[in-house]
């Protein structure tokens, strides 16, 4: 008996998962390219993760991306990866290739790309990154990858588990604290890389951001509405809080690229903003 075949099936697996926008972005896309594209939202547990994953694929599915909090998990059933998700441990986007189980980040490129646009200044930069999930983890590697090019200060990088942080990568330019040791400073970039806002929370962090911060939240829509409101309670500037739409939408186009060899274009999707009441 051959297999069921949806070779125009992608998804995306996470947990919450109701929020998730990658099925309109990627319905977006296909319009560009008059393509039919069934893209769904998936559900999954530590327990059924890998289960979803294999069943997925043997369905005929063409490519998953994975949301918090399965970015590890993910890497863990690649047979292959690339090199950036091996060194974070951490993929967002999985597809086939010669029946082999293909993992990759599509994290950095999309958060480049964003941050890109936003015509930040690195030039002796103090960076304050909160978390160490799979997101956070790929950035942390992308600025190191990029530190000649961009020319930043010192990367501040805390979370709940410092324990967490010590096993992670080590280099001069980073200082690793707990949630509760951040040192004092004018910071000119905080990233928040933790996902409570999407139940509606964000730690009352001893933070002080200038006027001219940026706060720049990797979550998007209704999930970074939490820190935003704790930026602009600590002093933030409205117009330099920042939330994770346009890295959302720039990562979404390399995954589709990566699936359909076709390169989607991003800027009026990101211009147009957050495309879905349920984010808001």
């Amino acid at each position: 008996m051959s297999k069921p075949s949806e070779p125009n099936r992608c998804a995306v697996i996470g947990n919450p998962i109701g929020h998730s926008l990658s099925p309109e972005i990627h319905s977006s896309f296909a319009q560009q390219f008059a393509m039919s594209l069934q893209y769904d939202k998936l559900l999954a547990t530590d327990e059924n993760f890998n289960q979803i994953v294999k069943n997925f694929f043997a369905a005929g599915g063409t490519g998953l991306n994975i949301t918090t909090p399965f970015k590890e998990m993910a890497f863990e059933l690649c047979v292959s990866t690339c090199e950036l998700s091996r060194i974070a441990k951490s993929c967002n986007t999985l597809y086939m290739s010669s029946d082999q189980l293909v993992g990759t980040t599509t994290d950095s490129i999309g958060w480049l790309q964003d941050i890109r646009r936003l015509e930040f200044d690195f030039t002796d930069a103090r960076i304050l990154i909160i978390g160490a999930g799979g997101a956070s983890r790929i950035l942390i590697h992308t600025l190191l990858d990029h530190i000649d090019e961009l020319n930043y200060s010192t990367i501040v990088w805390a979370n709940r588990s410092i324990e967490k942080l010590a096993a992670e990568v080590d280099h001069h330019s980073i200082i690793k604290v707990g949630l509760d040791d951040i040192p004092q400073s004018d910071f000119d970039l905080v990233i928040n890389g933790i996902s409570v806002g999407w139940q509606n929370e964000f730690p009352d962090l001893a933070v002080k951001p200038t006027p001219n911060t940026v706060m720049y939240d990797l979550n998007y829509g209704g999930g970074a509405k939490p820190f935003h409101n704790w930026a602009i309670a600590q002093g933030a500037s409205e117009d330099n809080c920042i939330d994770g739409w346009g890295m959302l939408v720039n990562q979404a186009a390399a995954s589709f690229a990566i699936w359909w060899d076709k390169q989607p274009e991003t800027t009026a999707l990101i211009e147009s903003g957050v495309i879905s009441s349920e984010s808001s």
